[in-house]
């Protein structure tokens, strides 16, 4: 496994939640500890939690998919619109347990 480091800068029009629950905040920043110091003292790097600008962008491309949607006359429908927007549908749930991952 290697380290990928990315500098750069972020811009959003729209809000964007990154705040973990146990996170220690660094000028309103979450950050995780990686590796240890020369001095034993834990290493801190910014956290970005790829679930979270994954969903900011889905919901950003979906709702842009149903406004178009509806300019065509064509709006989705109440399951798709939840299973697009959040990324599962009401089976989902009970699907979960069905799953084998190791298997997939």
């Amino acid at each position: 496994m290697s380290d990928i480091i990315i500098n750069g800068t972020i811009t959003t029009v729209g809000p964007l939640s990154i705040k973990m629950p146990d996170a220690i905040d660094y000028n309103g920043f979450p950050v995780m500890s990686r590796g240890i110091d020369d001095d034993g003292k834990p290493l801190k790097t910014a956290y970005l939690p790829a679930t979270t600008l994954r969903g900011f962008l889905r919901r950003a491309i979906v709702t842009r998919d149903m406004k178009e949607a509806v300019a065509k006359g064509k709006p989705y429908s109440l399951p798709k619109a939840y299973g697009e927007l959040i990324g599962q549908d009401a089976a989902s749930e009970k699907q979960a347990g069905e799953i084998d991952l190791l298997e997939i």
